[in-house]
């Protein structure tokens, strides 16, 4: 695992911007070639722990099916209406 985890340094060594590239480098270890562990950014972590949070947010999951329905149905606005009821602080 330890030859495994220098490679992977090696390839951001040689390649900064691969830590830009959202890769994921999954770990096989002894139970059955089954990976045992992952490595991800930071950044991609970060995003994973969010998403998990909103998706254990029942309220938030509601909210956000209320607004895919909405979005179907073309109850949409626009970019330039959103910041007219933000400046006045009502919808449109």
């Amino acid at each position: 695992m330890v030859q495994a985890v220098v490679q992977i340094h090696g390839v951001f060594a040689e390649r900064p911007e691969a830590a830009d590239c959202h890769l994921a480098f999954a770990l096989s270890g002894r139970r059955n070639g089954s990976p045992v562990a992952v490595i991800l950014a930071v950044e991609d972590f970060d995003s994973l722990l969010e998403t998990l949070e909103i998706l254990s947010d029942r309220s938030a999951v509601a909210d956000i099916r209320e607004a895919e329905q909405q979005m179907a149905q073309g109850l949409i606005f626009s970019q330039e209406q959103v910041r007219a009821a933000v400046t006045n602080r009502r919808l449109p």
